[in-house]
């Protein structure tokens, strides 16, 4: 065995480590929670806050499932690099619901290049920064955030449910300006769109070569028995 092949393991070996806790950390947070919703209904004396207790108990419990089944349809066929990238996000939107009373829905949608490490850096800032601008302006009770890919191109959707803005009088306040900024070292684009009352959305598109490794650059596979 050469020293490229023991590297590559030793790498693939951290990596699962960080998954490992990451994973650990992340289900825990989700189980947790929804137990402790369930908990909470069995004090209770309103038939209303018990259904209510008991439906979010219910939500938490779905979305749980559905990461573990994504997640072992990841380890099957994506690297594991990108893997761990969107646990951190997941664990990052657990976060902000539970901070507050906004409620996040995380769509991604196949996406077979490997990112760099400073694109997996950015992006986390950058949607790090939509969920602190929606928590702190958008007055929203719901969040949707899409990845996709389409054409070599990465997209980001961030679009939420509050009060909206006319976009002719929008300033860029520091969020928005370094979500700007982020996007634009990525050689990037982005868009804002929003309907007073209704929603506000941030759009970004992202080119391929500023964000996804060369071929020259081999992602560690997770290969199923």
């Amino acid at each position: 065995m050469n020293i490229t092949s023991v590297n590559s393991m030793l790498m693939q070996d951290a990596y699962c480590s960080d998954l490992a806790r990451e994973l650990h950390d992340f289900l825990g947070q989700k189980l947790f929670v929804a137990n402790l919703l369930v908990e909470k209904s069995s004090l209770q004396t309103s038939e209303r806050h018990i259904k209510k207790m008991l439906v979010d108990a219910n939500k938490k419990l779905n979305k749980t499932i559905a990461a573990i089944r994504e997640l072992s349809q990841t380890m099957n066929s994506l690297q594991l690099n990108n893997a761990f990238f969107y646990i951190t996000l997941e664990n990052l939107f657990l976060l902000f619901e539970q901070a507050s009373d906004l409620e996040i829905d995380f769509k991604r949608f196949h996406i077979p290049n490997e990112l760099t490490d400073k694109a997996k850096e950015q992006l986390y800032r950058i949607i790090q920064e939509a969920l602190t601008n929606t928590a702190k302006h958008a007055q929203a009770s719901k969040l949707i955030v899409i990845l996709s890919q389409k054409k070599e191109k990465l997209y980001i959707k961030c679009m939420d449910d509050g009060q909206g803005i006319d976009l002719k009088t929008l300033k860029l306040g520091s969020g928005l300006y370094n979500i700007k900024q982020r996007v634009e070292s990525l050689g990037g684009a982005v868009k804002f769109s929003s309907s007073v009352g209704h929603y506000f959305q941030i759009y970004i598109s992202l080119p391929a070569e500023y964000i996804y490794k060369t071929e020259g650059t081999p992602a560690i596979n997770v290969k199923s028995n």
